[in-house]
C-alpha cells in the first residue's frame, strides 16, 4: 500500500505499508491468525521511518467438539479466543518531526520548533482474552472480553522549556499509558 495525497500547494503527503496475514482454520474448531505490518511514515527521520508491528490470535470453538455437543446440547456455541499484538501510531503535532525550518513574516525571521531526529513510532501492545457463548440456538448470547493495552514512546509536545534554551521542541517520545478492563455484551434474539 502506497499513498500520496495532494493538498493545495503543500508538498505531497506520503505513507506506505507492507502487510501480510496468514489464517488457519481446522474443522471450524482450531483457529489461528498471524499478522505482520511494516509501515513507513514521512514524520520520522530516514533511520526511524519504518516500524514493524506483529500480532497473533488463537481460538478454540469448544462447542464444535463431539464430546461437548453430546454433554451440553442446549449450549450451541462456546468459543475461547486470545489475541496479542503490537500497533503503531505516527500521530504528532508537526508534519516532519526531524526538520526545523525558518520562515519570514513582517520583515522578521522566525525559527520553527527544534527538530527531533530521534522521534520514532509510538507503540501499543494490545491483548484480549474473550469468551463467546450461545444458548438455545442463540436465543441468548453472551460475549465477555478482558483487555489490556500498554502504550509506550507516546509522542507528546513538551509543556515547558527553560528560558536558557530560547526555543521549544517538536514532539518527543515521552509518554506511556496503561489501560485495561472488561467488556460484556449480552443479547436476547427472538423472532416472532
Amino acid at each position: 500500500n502506497r499513498q500520496q495525497q495532494n493538498r493545495g500547494t503543500d508538498f505531497p503527503y506520503f505513507n506506505e505499508a507492507l502487510v501480510g496475514r496468514a489464517t488457519y482454520d481446522y474443522s471450524r474448531k482450531y483457529l489461528l491468525e498471524l499478522n505482520l505490518g511494516y509501515t513507513g511514515s514521512e514524520r520520522f527521520a530516514p533511520g526511524n521511518r519504518f516500524g514493524v508491528f506483529p500480532s497473533a490470535a488463537i481460538g478454540w470453538t469448544i462447542s464444535e467438539e463431539p464430546f461437548f455437543k453430546n454433554a451440553v446440547p442446549w449450549m450451541n456455541k462456546l468459543k475461547v479466543r486470545y489475541s496479542d499484538g503490537l500497533v503503531g501510531s505516527d500521530y504528532a503535532s508537526s508534519r516532519w518531526l526531524y526538520i526545523s525550518e525558518y520562515s519570514t513574516s513582517g520583515g522578521y525571521i522566525h525559527e520553527d520548533k527544534d527538530a527531533n531526529i530521534n522521534a520514532q513510532w509510538e507503540e501499543a501492545r494490545k491483548r484480549d482474552l474473550g469468551v463467546e457463548i450461545g444458548l438455545f440456538k442463540n436465543l441468548f448470547t453472551l460475549t465477555v472480553d478482558v483487555f489490556d493495552e500498554q502504550r509506550s514512546k507516546m509522542l507528546l509536545t513538551p509543556q515547558s522549556v527553560t528560558g536558557l534554551v530560547g526555543n521549544s521542541f517538536k514532539d518527543l517520545n515521552l509518554g506511556s499509558l496503561k489501560k485495561h478492563g472488561i467488556e460484556v455484551e449480552a443479547e436476547f434474539n427472538k423472532t416472532t
